[in-house]
């Protein structure tokens, strides 16, 4: 059994394993997150010692520099990996270092021990641990529905649907109240749904229409501002952009 890897220019070569170093990294095992790892134990001369800290040297200071994987959604800099051991194989696979070199001097040899994973599924790992943890927190929440603006449909967030403008009470001089304003209460509806950034441009374009034509005595008609968020979410493994659309509407109760 033996490996090779290479950074750069670099390249080592270690031909005297003590076990096979093929194995998985567990994260979450029964979601079937988990990545190929390699936990590689074996002899080598000082020299090749020098030369595995060397390659590690030189890929941490490469990564360290990169942004936040999660950030990123790049697996960027990678120790390459060319392994053969009891029928399974490997051939330049791009590896992350997750356990760094140590050494213990055996006579004239060094005992090296350090793991790597393969840096991709290690990625696809990190995306999907997020979405299932986002899907997750998401099975609690309400099914609030959808609401149409124009020709968008947005997914709502937020449950839409309230009253306001309703009568106030004042107190008498007898120590009872009196009801003072309208006896018939504004119906509204606070938006809050998803869309995406074709559905943000009609939204766009249905607000600015609306506000310039009269309101029928039963429409729903927009009062103050038309909002927006953005944010990503992790969905199938690739990173979505949403269009969080705030816009609240008014008509007068039947």
């Amino acid at each position: 059994m033996s490996i090779q890897l290479s950074y750069g220019a670099t390249t080592l070569t270690l031909r005297y394993l003590q076990a096979q170093p093929f194995g998985y990294e567990e994260t979450e095992t029964e979601q079937g997150l988990a990545a190929q790892r390699f936990v590689v134990s074996g002899l080598c001369a000082p020299a090749q010692w020098v030369t595995v800290c060397s390659i590690f040297d030189a890929w941490q200071a490469a990564k360290i520099l990169e942004a936040p994987t999660i950030a990123s959604r790049a697996v960027g800099a990678t120790v390459s990996l060319t392994c053969s051991a009891r029928g399974r194989s490997v051939t330049g696979l791009g590896c992350w270092v997750t356990g760094a070199p140590a050494s213990e001097t055996v006579g004239g040899w060094e005992k090296v021990n350090f793991t790597l994973v393969n840096a991709a599924q290690k990625l696809a790992v990190l995306l999907r641990q997020n979405e299932k943890g986002r899907l997750a927190g998401d099975a609690f929440l309400p099914a609030y529905g959808t609401i149409t603006l124009g020709t968008t449909t947005l997914a709502l967030l937020d449950q839409p649907e309230g009253f306001e403008d309703g009568p106030t009470l004042e107190p008498t001089s007898t120590g009872g109240f009196v009801a003072r304003g309208p006896l018939v209460a504004s119906e509204v509806r606070t938006v809050r749904g998803v869309t995406n950034s074709a559905g943000w441009t009609a939204v766009k374009a249905w607000f600015a229409a609306t506000i310039a034509a009269r309101p029928g005595a039963t429409d729903f008609w927009p009062v103050g501002e038309l909002g927006l968020e953005r944010d990503q979410i992790v969905s199938g493994g690739a990173v979505v952009e949403r269009y969080i659309v705030t816009v609240k509407l008014k008509r007068r109760a039947a």
